[in-house]
């Protein structure tokens, strides 16, 4: 979108900045009797209140944001060729995208069906049986397709709309694609020969119930504080006798437990199979784990987790809203002020260790009795 700020008054500063509240959160100035080019996802109707915080400011919309083509898939006929394509990662979203493969075969079981997405998140969907070819975005040549999709931004798009959000994102990409979700099934293929070194991997700490512990996310705000985490392993090792394997990209120093950050895509997927249960935050191995079917403690703080989970049906979910601003929805206000995803919301440094380890205990204890 184009504004232009004309200010409200005598009073109005010469030099305006506001905070672009989207996934980014970056800041932008502008000045009186200037025009800016702003980014479409900019949201500046607050969806509790319904004030305009442009009015409020003196800034006036010159151009609209342009909409998203909707249901790129609408008039594809069987036997052509359909590309989706995604020019960013995260686990989790490519995870939860898996679920479109199933329907979008069974509406077009002739066609060649390709995911561009970049390339190192590939190995996520190895052996996937409805997809024809993954391939990068910058060597897909539309020329080739009869029809494309692009998914890269449409969730920021809607659920920046959407405050609170209700919709899933696998119903966001259906209903923009033109997809009939008639399943909610996730796929993942963990090979033979990846169980078999999965099952070798955790020979040692058995028989303990085996726990992998995802503390962390891309994301700061949604993290776990580690004097939470370390009061989770406490009680998951002294309290329960678990072994406890901490998933991260880097290595971590927690007491009494296994640092687990050496590990690939495909072998994350396949030591997950072996955790007795899995306790997360919001982040892709928690998705990865759902797929999987295993036992999963999801914790959730700014986002809503009915939302993300509710096609999970191994999810157990751990959020309370003891907030009046939950779920914020990446707004994050308690972080207004601070650099970008300085530290975990205060939603989640609120989080004691004791629930989370008297669920992971009913977990544990019905994953053995099932």
């Amino acid at each position: 979108m184009i504004v232009t700020y004309h200010g409200t008054g005598p009073q109005s500063p010469d030099l305006l900045q506001l905070e672009h509240r989207t996934l980014s959160r970056d800041l932008f100035t502008v000045r009186k009797g200037q025009s800016v080019w702003l980014p479409d996802t900019y949201i500046h109707i607050d969806s509790l209140t319904g004030e305009d915080t442009f009015r409020r400011h003196g800034i006036t919309v010159l151009v609209e944001p342009a909409p998203l083509a909707r249901r790129a898939f609408s008039r594809a006929r069987d036997g052509e060729a359909l590309l989706i394509t995604r020019q960013y990662g995260g686990i989790g979203d490519i995870v939860m995208q898996t679920m479109l493969w199933p329907n979008l075969r069974r509406m077009f079981p002739s066609s060649r069906l390709t995911y561009a997405l970049p390339m190192q998140f590939h190995p996520l969907l190895e052996g996937n049986p409805d997809l024809d070819e993954v391939t990068d975005p910058g060597k897909a040549s539309r020329r080739r397709f009869d029809h494309v999709g692009d998914i890269s931004r449409i969730c920021g798009e809607v659920e920046n709309a959407m405050r609170p959000c209700t919709i899933h994102r696998a119903d966001i990409w259906g209903e923009h694609l033109g997809i009939e979700m008639a399943t909610h099934e996730a796929r993942y293929t963990v090979h033979p020969h990846e169980a078999a070194w999965a099952a070798r991997y955790v020979a040692a700490l058995r028989p303990r119930p085996i726990v992998a512990l995802v503390p962390y996310s891309a994301s700061r705000r949604k993290d776990l504080p580690d004097a939470t985490t370390q009061g989770v392993i406490d009680g998951l090792v002294l309290d329960l006798d678990c072994e406890v394997g901490v998933l991260h990209d880097v290595p971590t120093r927690f007491r009494r437990a296994h640092s687990l950050h050496d590990l690939s895509l495909r072998w994350l997927g396949a030591f997950l199979t072996q955790a007795d249960l899995v306790i997360s935050v919001d982040t892709g191995p928690m998705h990865l784990a759902a797929i999987l079917k295993r036992p999963t403690l999801a914790i959730y703080g700014s986002e809503d987790g009915r939302v993300f989970t509710k096609y999970y049906p191994t999810v157990r979910l751990l959020q309370t809203f003891h907030r009046a601003c939950q779920p914020c929805w990446y707004r994050t206000p308690c972080l207004v002020g601070e650099p970008t995803n300085s530290r975990p919301g205060d939603c989640l440094v609120d989080r004691t260790p004791e629930t989370s380890v008297a669920e992971a205990e009913t977990l544990l204890r019905e994953s053995r009795h099932a």
